[in-house]
């Protein structure tokens, strides 16, 4: 976990999204790599027209890639949004914690299209696509929205609060994750510490019990508070208790 992960960047945040979907349902990664490779197949038809090709036969081709665009993008943003309503309390909880109630932290899922929606918006804005040479909605423009005390966090919030927002993000992932397969995921978080004051510190060391972890730090003082497990230091390239 790094500080930076899907605060600032609108693709992190996706990609963090869909990147638990696809570890925890099969059927997920499906469904987002066949609505991927429509997505690539329309765009490279769009960026086309400027080239000579019939009008009639670039409408018949976006018609058919739109209706797999439309089947799929539902079923993703349909499996995103229920993702989160187990995600989003897990997160905010553990944020609260963190702070100890001084910021709330507030997730939001800014879609694009009401469900249902997709197939009629695609066909209203094909002309506006067809100008602007790519494909405008979708999924794949979608957005996770993460509020401190109503703010942008990725404005507003500060490298320590930025990190604070990230690691409540994957503690909440690790614990969706279990309630999901019944198993305890392994994790890894490379640097945690070294941005977060001392009792947040205690509060990750005592909140990751229970568990495989591994973190990575530059000085073992740092886990002083560790209840159980064994630290190892790193000389020369060697790996030693």
């Amino acid at each position: 976990v790094g500080s930076e992960m899907c605060i600032r960047d609108r693709e992190g945040r996706r990609r963090f999204l869909d990147g638990a979907l696809c570890q925890m349902y099969p059927g997920y990664l499906a469904v987002y790599r066949r609505y991927v490779r429509t997505l690539q197949q329309k765009n490279a038809l769009l960026r086309r027209t400027a080239a000579p090709r019939p009008y009639a036969e670039t409408a018949a081709l976006l018609e058919v890639l739109n209706r797999e665009l439309a089947a799929q993008g539902e079923l993703v943003q349909q499996r995103r949004r229920a993702y989160l309503e187990l995600l989003g309390p897990l997160a905010c909880g553990y944020y609260a914690e963190l702070s100890r109630g001084a910021e709330k932290l507030e997730i939001h899922y800014a879609a694009r299209f009401e469900p249902g929606a997709l197939g009629a918006l695609l066909q209203a804005r094909q002309q506006e696509e067809l100008r602007a040479g790519q494909s405008l909605y979708g999924p794949h423009r979608e957005d996770l929205e993460l509020l401190l005390d109503g703010q942008s966090a990725r404005v507003y919030a500060s490298q320590g609060q930025q990190r604070s927002v990230a690691l409540s993000l994957k503690l909440a992932e690790a614990a969706a994750a279990a309630q999901i397969t019944g198993e305890q995921p392994v994790m890894l978080l490379d640097d945690v510490l070294s941005e977060l004051d001392a009792r947040r510190q205690e509060f990750v060391l005592r909140r990751i019990n229970g568990g495989q972890v591994f973190i990575t730090c530059c000085e073992d003082a740092r886990l002083e508070g560790l209840e159980e497990g064994k630290v190892f230091h790193i000389h020369g390239g060697a790996l030693k208790p």
